[in-house]
């Protein structure tokens, strides 16, 4: 790891995008949730997804907005993962503001998605905005290259968002559907490759974003 990528700035180190909540919506909003749907987000941030995926279940599954409704979805249906401490601690101080909540069991794990464990649950439904660019932690970075860096003799890049997708990929049921946002750099250069060939054994739906946010002028899928 190079000293001018571990010098970065906080947001650079971390590859973190916030996902606006309109789009967050309009990429789930046709998840067909049921009562036993499981839902993972890896890298929650302040919770644009988490908060419009709790909104779904009330209005498409339990069709009851009450408190209890929405423990029993955090408790049943929802699971996410987020690094960054101060994030987190957003996400789930938004949950209780918007559903009037105090205390609240839930699977929001404070952690790296890479390394942490969700006691071999299976879902149906991954959603997210992966950290693009991030710095991998060099503690397990060598682990982690030995673990996703490879997949059936395919190389896969060292890269926050192609080992994202491979965990995720792990952890799908068999019917299972992903659905991330991330650079379309991954489309064309010679080094993602390998990640190319894995997601082109699944059913791939590859659209463009023309907007995503201020936050970046990157080409976004």
């Amino acid at each position: 790891m190079t000293k001018a990528k571990t010098n970065r700035g906080h947001k650079q180190q971390m590859g973190q995008f916030m996902t606006p909540s309109n789009l967050s919506l309009s990429i789930i909003e046709k998840n067909n949730y049921t009562i036993n749907s499981k839902v993972l987000e890896p890298s929650f941030g302040e919770g644009s997804f988490i908060l419009n995926q709790i909104d779904l279940f009330i209005k498409n599954v339990y069709k009851d907005d009450s408190i209890e409704t929405v423990k029993t979805i955090l408790k049943e249906n929802i699971y996410g993962c987020e690094y960054d401490e101060i994030l987190y601690e957003k996400c789930i101080e938004n949950i209780k503001i918007k559903y009037n909540l105090t205390e609240f069991d839930h699977n929001l794990k404070h952690g790296d998605f890479l390394i942490t464990n969700f006691d071999n649950v299976t879902f149906d439904f991954i959603d997210g905005n992966p950290p693009f660019g991030g710095t991998i932690n060099s503690l397990y970075n060598e682990k982690l290259d030995k673990k996703y860096g490879k997949v059936n003799g395919l190389k896969i890049k060292k890269e926050t968002y192609s080992f994202f997708v491979i965990k995720s990929l792990e952890m799908l049921s068999d019917n299972g559907k992903l659905t991330f946002i991330c650079s379309d750099t991954f489309k064309t250069i010679n080094t993602m490759k390998g990640l190319r060939q894995v997601m082109l054994q699944h059913t791939v739906d590859l659209q463009n974003l023309n907007y995503f946010s201020e936050e970046t002028t990157y080409g976004m899928v």
